[in-house]
């Protein structure tokens, strides 16, 4: 590993082990970890999972040790550069009928939101 390598990590069920995922820039980390969040809600919209909670990030070697990734210049963690950067995955029509699947799964199994 070299300084300034980056990596993606995910928890699909907390606790558990990473699974971690080397990625070229901060965009491309941003991208696989909203596609997995998206996937671990698509799992639970069809039943293929009963529940879950998940986690996930974005790391940077460095002096030996892996540490969360945040924007040098200006600061800003992953979410906020790529609202500042418009990055856009998935269309806001596609990510919403993924979500309301989740949300009809959870009302039915009496969740509540908090």
């Amino acid at each position: 590993m070299e300084n300034g390598d980056l990596r993606v990590w995910h928890i699909p069920q907390i606790p558990g082990k990473p699974f971690e995922v080397p990625v070229r820039t901060p965009e491309e980390g941003w991208r696989l970890i909203e596609t997995l969040a998206l996937y671990d809600a698509f799992q639970l919209a069809h039943k293929i999972k009963p529940d879950y909670s998940n986690t996930s990030g974005l790391s940077i070697f460095g002096d030996g040790e892996w540490a969360d990734w945040y924007d040098d210049e200006t600061g800003s963690d992953l979410d906020e550069m790529a609202s500042e950067e418009g990055w856009i995955l998935f269309d806001k029509e596609y990510q919403a009928a993924i979500w309301q699947g989740v949300h009809r799964v959870e009302k039915s199994r009496r969740f509540v939101k908090a």
